[in-house]
């Protein structure tokens, strides 16, 4: 289960911001304050992990997502808003081991 994500010079999060995630969470706030970003760090990361063709290369535009250039996703186009941080925590509380 997705428990926390942190977004840092992504969209509209300038300075690291961590939000935890409970068994309901809803996203609420002002015009431009970042829900949709936080929806569209997650179908990036989606997108990115299940592209095996582009290791370790964020997939921008794909099945779930179309972000535009890296300008477009990088905090307010600044190329000097490096490093960019998407990361998310997650817990497993079930695994199933299947024996032969």
């Amino acid at each position: 289960m997705l428990r926390e994500i942190s977004l840092e010079k992504f969209k509209a999060f300038d300075t690291l911001e961590e939000l935890s995630i409970k068994p309901l969470t809803i996203l609420c706030g002002v015009n431009s304050g970042g829900k949709s970003s936080i929806i569209k760090s997650l179908l990036l990361l989606k997108q990115s992990y299940e592209n095996t063709s582009a290791i370790n290369e964020a997939t921008l535009n794909g099945q779930y997502t179309t972000n535009g250039l890296m300008k477009d996703v990088i905090y307010n186009g600044k190329g000097d808003a490096w490093p960019m941080t998407i990361s998310c925590l997650a817990i497993i509380n079930y695994l199933k081991f299947i024996r032969y």
